[in-house]
């Protein structure tokens, strides 16, 4: 907001233990394996965080 950092604040869903996050450039979306191995995404719209929603595939 405004170039200062905010937070902290909560996103949607669980990350498995161990797994990574991933996030693009702008820090807006993030991608992780859930608890029940399939790959998610959580992202900004409009200053809230949203998701998290199924990306397709699972993780070993």
């Amino acid at each position: 907001s405004n170039g200062g950092w905010q937070g902290p604040s909560g996103i949607g869903g669980k990350a498995r233990a161990g797994s990574g996050l991933a996030t693009d450039a702008a820090g807006t979306h993030v991608a992780f394996v859930d608890t029940n191995g399939n790959l998610a995404n959580d992202w900004v719209s409009n200053g809230a965080w949203q998701g998290p929603s199924g990306l397709g595939g699972t993780s070993r």
